[in-house]
């Protein structure tokens, strides 16, 4: 056999084994990165009053309110009470973050349920990028495909040829 053509076949595999170990960690984040979510009767203890923590069931940001209720449900916490807004977490990515305000000290420190919809970590806000998401894994498939099946790869090209 030609040595061009063992050089061919060596690049081709290494194409398709770069390309297959690349796929599973970029197509398995492609729903988490265009997608949102929503948490219903979360359980999630609230911080003492006057001080903040992350909204850990709204994960990256709210995008409805967040209804903060008791555990048995009779008690809904009046908004008033408590403001939601997107930070820093406490581990660096950004989250929704809860302020209690003059909150009853029944309710602080304790156990409550949220709902709320959200924006999963590693959400991308522009819809813009979030199209260009599910592009960039129809081309790694297609180039994916290329390395691996060079008759695939004639045919395409021929295609634009004519």
């Amino acid at each position: 056999m030609e040595d061009k053509y063992i050089v061919g076949i060596v690049i081709a595999a290494v194409a398709v084994l770069v390309g297959l170990a690349l796929w599973p960690a970029f197509a398995g984040n492609v729903g988490t990165m265009t997608q949102t979510s929503s948490s219903a009767n979360v359980s999630y203890t609230l911080p003492a009053n006057g001080s903040t923590a992350d909204l850990t069931p709204c994960y990256q940001d709210n995008t409805s309110a967040v209804v903060i209720y008791s555990d048995a449900g009779d008690y809904v916490l009046p908004s008033a009470n408590y403001s939601v807004a997107q930070a820093a977490g406490t581990d660096g990515f950004l989250h929704a973050r809860i302020t209690l305000i003059n909150i009853n000290s029944t309710y602080a420190e304790t156990a409550m349920n949220v709902s709320c919809s959200y924006e999963p970590l590693g959400y991308i806000e522009d819809s813009g990028s979030r199209g260009i998401v599910a592009l960039i894994a129809i081309f790694m498939a297609l180039l994916i495909a290329f390395a691996a099946f060079p008759n695939f790869r004639e045919s395409v090209l021929n295609v634009f040829k004519k």
